[in-house]
């Protein structure tokens, strides 16, 4: 499965190969754009289907036959966190 920094890293050394060998083999600059095309698609699908586990490792599933519900949300930090905390920790 594709991850991000080998990723990243082979696209950066595709660039670095494409500019040695691009003199001496007369390689059309279409195929840097090609390259770059690949990368912005390979990129974009890593972040939008945060399934594939591209950029970071997350949870989508779990198999319990326990009744739970997990909840993230990004709130700052900012007065509110503390309330809704609160709220979380009173209905827990």
């Amino acid at each position: 499965m594709l991850k991000f920094w080998p990723t990243t890293i082979t696209f950066i050394l595709g660039l670095i190969a494409f500019f040695i060998f691009q003199p001496s083999l007369h390689l059309s600059y279409w195929y840097l754009i090609i390259w770059i095309k690949l990368f912005a698609i390979v990129q974009f699908c890593g972040a939008y289907f945060i399934g594939l586990n591209f950029h970071l490792t997350s949870i989508n599933s779990l198999n319990t036959s326990d009744k739970k519900v997990l909840l993230t949300f990004d709130d700052g930090p900012h007065a509110n966190t503390v309330k809704v905390l609160e709220v979380l920790k009173k209905h827990m």
